[in-house]
């Protein structure tokens, strides 16, 4: 529901794609990969930055409403469970 939660969400995921490839893809392939791993650094958007207290407490952030909006949805979820 938090914009900041699932952009600091994206970006950590970015981080660890990146760190995935600096330690992995040059291993397994063989290849000098520094251009790969430029290439994917310009790529980033200039949002796409952790914000750990973003990561860390979502929830104090969201609205009555928004908060209303996720209890129906857990309802939902539930009431599928429950009826298979």
């Amino acid at each position: 529901m938090d914009i900041r939660l699932r952009q600091s969400d994206f970006a950590l995921g970015y981080m660890s794609m990146q760190k995935w490839l600096a330690d992995n893809l040059g291993r397994l392939t063989g290849l000098d990969v520094a251009d790969v791993l430029a290439t994917v650094d310009a790529a980033k958007h200039p949002g796409c930055t952790f914000d750990p207290v973003a990561a860390s407490t979502p929830w104090t952030r969201v609205t009555a409403w928004e908060r209303l909006q996720a209890t129906a949805v857990a309802a939902h979820f539930a009431k599928i469970a429950i009826e298979g």
